[in-house]
């Protein structure tokens, strides 16, 4: 993060690289020590390709949106088991983890074959940032353009 991204153009802003890199590093002041070390997307993509690797391994379907995972309820404890031994595998430390975002009680469809997929997009709305942050960037991309 030290030299501008290859492909972010700022044109057609009222900052350059280097002050929206001071904006990020002072939003982010808890972890801005973890900046410029080569982690962070990285290792989340690490750990969540350890927590699929296990799920394959001990035949758990897992399904994996965003940054959060999709399982059958029957299966909430396999998969909070896997998410701690992943972290804890890397790091050498247990997570706290909240069962009630583990478990959604919501069905991909009802018994008469009638899809939810519209009712579960919008309830990841609801726990995800994803949404918000991909509307801003492709708004912005629109500016751009």
């Amino acid at each position: 993060m030290i030299s501008c991204p290859t492909g972010l153009s700022l044109k057609g802003y009222d900052f350059t690289w280097r002050e929206l890199r001071k904006r990020i590093i002072n939003a982010h002041k808890p972890i801005e020590h973890q900046f410029l070390l080569g982690r962070g997307l990285i290792e989340d993509s690490q750990i969540v390709e350890d927590l699929l690797l296990q799920s394959c391994a001990e035949k758990a379907l897992v399904y994996q949106i965003h940054d959060s995972f999709i399982v059958k309820k029957q299966s909430s404890d396999a998969l909070e088991e896997m998410m701690r031994r992943a972290i804890n595998d890397r790091y050498g430390e247990d997570i706290p983890i909240d069962q009630k975002l583990i478990v959604e009680p919501t069905l991909l469809y009802e018994e008469d074959e009638t899809s939810n997929i519209d009712k579960l997009v919008m309830e990841d709305r609801e726990y995800s940032q994803w949404f918000d942050r991909n509307t801003l960037w492709l708004f912005r991309k629109g500016k751009r353009g």
